[in-house]
């Protein structure tokens, strides 16, 4: 996959988090946090690549952990069904749960790869 697809998808992640109010936005933060702990969980390789985000306190902490997951899916590493547990969630909390351009581009790029 292109940087420049990596780099739109991160964008469309990233630009959600000023549209929604505060407390869908600690909702989108619980289902990075799941979605991490259940990658590490999963694959060795990856706990131990990314095992110190958890320990760093930036306020860009989340959007870390947030880019070590969707490139671990862009990188095709994970399974469909992990995929609609890890990452769909996170794309609907950060959307509000809503059904709009950025929502469907999202999934679009993901069910295209994980088909």
């Amino acid at each position: 996959m292109s940087e420049e697809i990596v780099n739109r998808i991160y964008k469309l992640f990233t630009s959600s988090y000023n549209k929604i109010p505060i407390q869908e936005y600690e909702v989108a933060i619980e289902f990075v946090n799941r979605a991490f702990s259940n990658i590490c969980y999963k694959d060795k390789e990856f706990y131990e690549n990314n095992i110190y985000l958890t320990n760093i306190e930036t306020e860009y902490k989340t959007d870390k952990i947030l880019r070590s997951i969707v490139q671990y899916y862009l990188d095709g590493k994970g399974s469909k069904e992990n995929f609609v547990e890890d990452i769909l969630p996170i794309i609907n909390a950060l959307h509000g749960c809503k059904n709009d351009l950025d929502v469907e581009k999202l999934k679009r790029i993901f069910f295209d790869l994980y088909k």
